[in-house]
């Protein structure tokens, strides 16, 4: 299984938490984020990288990043990674990005 778009967030093999690293180093920009992640993240369901803790991870990127300054909205679903999930954190990612509550 290859997810690129996690990857990001939790690294590959060799590069735990490379984009979270990429934030720390980079001067700040005008970005806003939103970041979710299920309670029951736990990573171990994930082949590629056996053992990583998603919500770990993701508390750790949004630390991350206030502490650079930016605007982060982050939110941790009662859930995993399921769709039950994702259909209510995409009205809440876009309600917050949006500015509509």
């Amino acid at each position: 299984m290859n997810h690129p778009a996690a990857q990001l967030v939790l690294g590959k093999d060799d590069e735990p938490e490379w984009l979270t690293r990429q934030y720390a180093m980079a001067p700040r920009k005008a970005i806003r984020f939103w970041i979710d992640v299920g309670r029951l993240e736990t990573g171990t369901f994930i082949d590629w990288m056996p053992g990583v803790d998603q919500r770990a991870a993701n508390r750790h990127l949004r630390t991350v990043l206030q502490a650079k300054g930016y605007q982060v909205t982050y939110y941790e679903s009662p859930g995993g990674h399921e769709f039950a999930t994702f259909r209510h954190s995409v009205a809440r990612g876009l309600r917050a990005m949006l500015g509509a509550g």
